[in-house]
């Protein structure tokens, strides 16, 4: 029997005793170096994670009719653990023994609770949490060496972020160590320890569905109007996963709004003219967007070196069509789709042409917005120039 054991935040006092109860029985026990530290006294045989990941599955394959193993993991299995690659890579039964985690464990020494808060990680892998504090007062986070406190600190600073922090290090242990501040106090803070972060926004942030076109900071940077917006996301079927790529991102109107459904995901936006790349910077600032890469350069050499996407927008070309289109074949996943929007009749001319040869299937709306006015005591609709969009459908 494979037991999947969780043993707490560090300290072996936080363990349970059920946990305690499946070490001491097994013939095996695999954890990490540290881990295996506290067992050192028991005459099971040892394996380290440190052999690799692969060579401990195959390990645990060889032994799992004839042995009971017990796996330590820190905190509590179910949550950002070895268990997850366990159970994909594992063909026998898995039992798991649970615990309490670092997260769980740091609540409760700052005496809070957690009903309302949501629980990620930027441990070996990149989460949305400035996008997080948009939905949860409270966002609590693992983190590693490269994604540490004093980073997230410099990140919420960047995005003027009012937001408490409260960061602990060495949890559990006789030395462990809490500080809390705002994130220009923690910013350059001296300790280097893999750390838990909670964040408390001090202030009210309402999601909108949509931003208007007044909230978006302008230069002589042309603009995809709000309406257009609406109808093209909607037209590129997002799902908060996705990968967006924005070619001739202009001032970021498409990007930004794009961002706030890709809250797992994220968008690349690329944009030649550096007057447009300076106003996006600003409008990503105003509407703290952490989940751009913007990339100040030709469209042709950046999709080079974009490996996926699954959705594409592309609002300017600059007469790179037909290499854009040949690049992204290889570019974008199954099921992909992309999104076309144009003014003049010779862009709509390339892209019919370009469908001719193609046995993808396609759609061409267009569309023309009229505004009213007040003329004297009447009110009249000032006509916008017409709009056409084309989605393919990328199979």
């Amino acid at each position: 029997m494979i037991k999947i054991v969780g043993i707490g935040p560090g300290n072996i006092d936080d363990m349970t005793e059920r946990a305690k109860y499946t070490i001491e029985s097994a013939d095996c026990i695999i954890g990490g170096d540290r881990q295996l530290e506290n067992f050192s006294d028991l005459s099971s045989e040892k394996i380290s994670l440190s052999v690799g990941f692969r060579e401990v599955v195959d390990e645990i394959e060889k032994r799992c009719d004839t042995q009971e193993i017990a796996v330590l993991v820190s905190g509590d299995p179910c949550y950002y653990s070895f268990f997850r690659y366990l159970k994909r890579n594992l063909s026998c039964k898995l039992e798991v023994v649970p615990a309490l985690n670092s997260i769980q464990y740091f609540f409760s020494k700052l005496g809070k609770t957690y009903e309302d808060a949501v629980f990620l990680s930027v441990h070996g892998r990149s989460c949305d949490y400035i996008d997080a504090l948009r939905d949860y007062k409270t966002v609590a986070l693992l983190t590693d060496y490269e994604q540490s406190p004093q980073a997230i600190a410099k990140k919420l600073k960047s995005f003027n972020m009012k937001v408490k922090m409260y960061v602990g290090y060495r949890l559990s242990y006789e030395d462990e160590k809490i500080i809390e501040g705002m994130p220009s106090e923690l910013e350059n803070i001296k300790h280097k320890a893999m750390a838990v972060v909670i964040l408390e926004s001090l202030e009210d942030y309402n999601r909108e569905c949509h931003i208007p076109d007044i909230d978006f900071l302008r230069n002589s940077t042309p603009m995809t109007k709000e309406e257009i917006r609406y109808i093209t996301l909607g037209k590129l079927e997002l799902k908060s996963n996705h990968h967006l790529v924005d070619i001739g991102s202009g001032t970021g109107s498409i990007s930004i709004e794009a961002s706030r459904f890709l809250y797992k995901g994220k968008v690349t936006s690329i944009e030649v003219k550096s007057e447009a790349v300076d106003i996006m910077k600003e409008n990503i600032k105003k509407h703290r967007c952490e989940n751009i890469d913007l990339i100040h350069g030709d469209a042709v050499d950046a999709l080079k070196k974009i490996e996926y996407c699954d959705r594409v927008f592309i609002g300017g070309t600059r007469g790179n069509f037909q290499e854009i289109m040949s690049l992204l074949e290889s570019k974008i996943s199954s099921n992909g789709i992309v999104v076309m929007n144009a003014v003049t009749l010779e862009t709509l001319s390339e892209w019919t042409e370009y469908m001719k040869c193609s046995e993808k299937k396609y759609e061409l709306i267009q569309v023309q917005i009229s505004r009213s006015s007040r003329l004297g005591k009447y009110q009249m609709l000032d006509g916008g120039r017409p709009i056409f969009i084309m989605k393919i459908w990328w199979n």
